[in-house]
């Protein structure tokens, strides 16, 4: 039996190219509609059309005013799925399917969306014809287009894993990350899984390009129990003291635009952390008082708890912006930041100086001295008494910190460099981490916004440096000292881009959590020679600016 169903969702995807668009203004009553044939994209203008007033039959439904409209008559060319759409740029559209031919034609669906609207015509058969009509609001009209195509989920590919549609044929899976997987609405995907006692199963999302819900339920297809409702990603710790099996489904619940979906996740399973709680390297650090004094860096793997708040202590120079971030497993609880004037000494009272409620595995905090002179403030990172979980473990990232006069590991030489296009000089900093195998990490901050860069190296250094185009060139060109660009393919390659706040984002994988970058230990020079002990380099981040010209960082020295 023929079924008929029109739905609507936003223009997000795009998942196939649509062929070229013809001409075919449609007629301005149902008697007198414009035929069409075959799968296309077709022009038109309600500019000049009237309003019809036609609805379909009295038994089809509460009629929408279609304002100016003009109607198509189309005649499926074979069997199958189709899409119809209408889009414009600037006004409200309309679009209504009838089954049959000219003002006979009865039982339509409309509705109504700002700027496209799509139709699903399912399981039908080569002949049978369809009026559309299309319009606007009432006083809405102008140019747009018609789109007829078969529905892409009808020659939707099946994954690796098929087949799979059933409980009884799930897929038993081990802890990964799984690619290229496909789903439709009539065709589940089931996978099998174990969670060992007292542990925590992680399903994350990683594309979907679609609506693909995730549910998790026992293994037991006779009657199974949900343990976890459909959602874009699951969570679900094993409260027994056995293993527990248990049955991941893939599907298709709100059928919007598409009825198929590409997708991929993240499965994980780990131990529960709140069940043995450990002080993190960083401990004790619990009340504002007694706060631990960091920099910039990569500080990974902190524990927190709603009873073990942690604090750290950060200087910021004069005019300077510091960027603190977190980032942490959805599975538990979601930790907040507060940034406290040191002066605070219950960091409680009053307002904080910035604050960021973590939403979405992550959460940061923004803030720039306003002052001509340094400034000492407490970043607090706590999990708040409502949490369902009590506890979590994160990842902090601190990128804008000021050694305010204290000692440093490093060196700084050409600093400050030459202002860029914000007024500021871009700040080169560096710092060492232990957990990436006492490798150098270098960050660059307050740069121009979406301007992208790359890191050198150097075997001396300049000071006042070579000047070029906006900034110095402060590295070494003296006979015998050499020069290498970080931009080769692999872990030399460490090009990136300013984000929003100004600081160096890595979009090759080689920085810290996508921020600056990681120095491998060979080096872009003739022959990639390895970093010796005792060897002192030099780094400059080169960066574009607008206009078509180009800037410099400041220079760090690092002794290895």
């Amino acid at each position: 039996m023929r079924r008929i169903l029109s739905v609507l969702f936003p223009a997000f995807f795009g998942w196939f190219t649509l062929p070229s668009q013809a001409w075919a203004q449609g007629g301005d009553t149902c008697n007198t509609a414009t035929a069409l044939t075959g799968v296309g994209t077709f022009a038109y203008n309600t500019t000049g059309a009237t309003n019809s007033g036609f609805s379909g039959a009295p038994d089809c439904g509460t009629p929408v005013d279609p304002g100016q409209d003009l109607f198509f008559q189309w005649t499926a060319p074979q069997d199958g799925d189709y899409l119809i759409s209408t889009e414009a740029d600037d006004y409200r559209k309309r679009l209504a399917l009838y089954l049959g031919s000219g003002c006979s034609a009865s039982c339509w669906y409309s509705s109504e969306l700002v700027t496209i609207q799509y139709a699903q015509l399912l399981q039908v058969s080569a002949g049978d014809s369809f009026l559309i009509q299309v319009g606007g609001d009432p006083g809405q009209f102008g140019p747009a287009t018609l789109t007829i195509e078969h529905h892409p989920c009808e020659f939707q590919v099946q994954d690796a894993w098929e087949d799979n549609d059933t409980c009884d044929n799930a897929i038993p899976i081990q802890p990964g990350i799984y690619t290229q997987l496909t789903s439709h609405y009539q065709d589940e995907d089931w996978y099998s899984v174990t969670i060992p006692p007292g542990q925590v199963l992680i399903l994350e999302e990683l594309e979907d390009s679609n609506s693909t819900d995730f549910y998790l339920t026992t293994n037991e297809c006779g009657a199974p129990q949900t343990l976890r409702f459909g959602s874009r990603s699951l969570d679900y710790r094993n409260p027994g003291a056995t293993p527990l099996s248990c049955l991941i489904s893939a599907r298709q619940v709100d059928t919007f635009r598409y009825l198929c979906a590409d997708y991929s996740f993240d499965l994980r399973i780990e131990p529960y952390p709140c069940d043995s709680p450990m002080d993190d390297s960083l401990e004790p650090n619990d009340t504002c008082g007694t706060p631990i004094a960091i920099g910039d860096g990569f500080y990974p793997d902190r524990f927190v708890s709603q009873s073990d708040a942690d604090f750290y202590e950060l200087c910021v120079g004069p005019q300077e912006t510091l960027v603190s971030t977190i980032e942490f497993s959805f599975a538990y609880a979601n930790p907040n930041l507060y940034l406290w004037d040191a002066s605070n000494n219950s960091c409680q009272s009053g307002f904080p100086l910035a604050e960021d409620r973590a939403f979405n595995n992550t959460a940061g905090v923004q803030w720039r001295n306003p002052s001509n002179a340094p400034k000492t403030v407490i970043l607090e990172v706590r999990v708040e008494s409502f949490e369902f979980q009590p506890c979590n473990r994160y990842d902090l990232i601190i990128t804008g910190a000021d050694t305010c006069g204290q000692p440093s590991d490093f060196t700084t030489f050409c600093d400050p460099m030459d202002p860029n296009s914000t007024g500021q000089s871009t700040h080169l900093s560096a710092s060492t981490l232990p957990h990436f195998g006492g490798g150098v990490w270098l960050n660059a901050a307050r740069g121009p916004i979406t301007q992208f860069g790359y890191f050198l190296v150097g075997t001396a250094f300049q000071d006042p440096g070579l000047p070029l185009s906006q900034g110095r060139l402060c590295l070494g060109l003296q006979s015998g000292e050499q020069i290498g660009r970080y931009n080769q393919p692999g872990e030399q390659h460490s090009l990136g881009r300013f984000i929003v706040n100004g600081v160096f984002q890595n979009n090759q994988g080689t920085g810290v959590h996508n921020f600056g970058f990681l120095v491998p230990q060979e080096l872009p020079f003739p022959g990639n020679p390895v970093i010796q002990s005792g060897q002192t380099l030099h780094f400059q981040l080169w960066h574009r600016e607008s206009g078509g010209l180009s800037n410099f960082s400041n220079g760090v020295a690092v002794t290895y």
